[in-house]
């Protein structure tokens, strides 16, 4: 049913009222708001002075920063209202703040969540007065949140190589990191899932040292990296391997920019194979990284890097060979982790991404699944659409 009818229920009719509301407001997305402060203001003046409809909501996006401040409003009015919205929302249990500009307010500070009855289970980005210590605290009074995706400006707030104290996220399972380099914050915690973005640098080994904090639960590790030329994707893993060796799912997926993807050459699969066998309990390997299955690779880089989208052969008979050696090349990967179930890459004959099953846990062979990449960041998904920012 259309938000429309859902408005058109609650307000003729007052036996659908109620049920109405409760769908209308359980996730609320503000943040295309960021420009106009006067319906964010709306919207908060009716939560904050309506209980009924407060309580209803359980997900909210709301704007880090407000781009323009009406010169009817003081500071002051502007921040009682969006303290009584916040006070009123006793059921909250997934916040999201949208990106920071930082040329203007920030619209929520720890003032602003005081004495919050709220008890999050997912906190996203934060706003400019929500910062460094302020941060802390507000993240010490909400000791029941599981996932946290802080900004790339709050990380980049710590210099210093010291955890959060154990009363800051004691029970976070699901992290998403914009840099390896602050993983070292949330040592100790007992992250289960993890996804981390590499922005423009070559990763080494001391970068990953911080998984190691994880080590003993940490079991889904999703990788964003750039086109890497000195590093190769088997001592990536292999350093993975070393520093969190009880995965069960390990995703490395390259951004592709000027539509170039990294190729692993058949030189270097022994030592990928090598690798992945370091890694006993592994389920799920994908890697967005094309394996040279159907020439020999010149000598060059670790990672070569082609055009995407290309090959040496297409369609026809040369494409049901490319298959044939993909098949052959997933049945080699299975050999070498006896744990392995599935295996996801990219395939320059099909220009397409194929997914490989093991035929069962008695046989090295692997049987061909479908043309598609597996979903291993589905715990990340789940929680953006509960928030509705996907």
């Amino acid at each position: 049913m259309a938000n429309q009818d859902l408005i058109s229920l609650s307000t003729v009719s007052s036996t659908f009222q109620h049920p109405a509301e409760a769908v209308l407001y359980a996730t609320i997305d503000l943040n295309h708001w960021s420009y106009h402060l006067l319906p964010v203001l709306s919207w908060c003046r009716t939560v904050g002075s309506v209980p009924r409809k407060a309580h209803c909501v359980r997900a909210l996006r709301f704007p880090a920063t407000f781009f323009n401040v009406s010169p009817r409003r003081t500071t002051d009015e502007i921040e009682q209202l969006i303290k009584a919205a916040f006070d009123s929302m006793i059921n909250l249990k997934h916040l999201s703040f949208s990106e920071i500009n930082h040329n203007f307010p920030g619209t929520v500070g720890l003032s602003t969540l005081a004495d919050c009855r709220f008890r999050l289970s997912s906190l996203t980005g934060d706003t400019p007065r929500l910062h460094g210590a302020r941060m802390e605290s507000f993240l010490s009074a909400q000791p029941e949140i599981e996932y946290w995706s802080p900004s790339q400006n709050f990380l980049n707030s710590y210099s210093s190589t010291t955890p959060f104290p154990e009363t800051i996220l004691p029970r976070l399972r699901k992290a998403v990191i914009q840099d390896t380099t602050k993983l070292f914050l949330i040592g100790g915690r007992p992250i289960e899932y993890l996804l981390v973005t590499s922005t423009g640098y070559v990763e080494n080994s001391d970068r990953l040292m911080g998984l190691k904090s994880f080590a003993e639960t940490l079991h889904n590790f999703y990788y964003i990296h750039e086109s890497v030329k000195d590093w190769s994707v088997a001592e990536f893993i292999a350093c993975v391997a070393e520093n969190a060796p009880r995965l069960v799912s390990l995703t490395v997926h390259e951004r592709f920019h000027s539509r170039q993807i990294t190729r692993i050459p058949r030189k270097d699969q022994d030592k990928l194979l090598d690798a992945i066998a370091r890694l006993p309990r592994l389920e799920t390997l994908v890697l967005s990284s094309y394996m040279d299955i159907l020439s020999d690779s010149a000598p060059g880089s670790a990672n070569e890097i082609m055009p995407s989208g290309t090959g040496s052969t297409s369609g026809g008979q040369e494409s049901e060979l490319g298959m044939l050696q993909g098949r052959r090349v997933a049945g080699t990967f299975m050999a070498a982790c006896r744990s392995l179930v599935k295996l996801s890459f990219p395939v320059i004959s099909e220009r397409s991404w194929v997914t490989f099953l093991r035929c069962n846990m008695d046989d090295e062979g692997a049987i061909f699944d479908g043309f598609y990449m597996p979903d291993t960041v589905g715990w990340w998904k789940g929680h953006a659409t509960r928030v509705r920012f996907t």
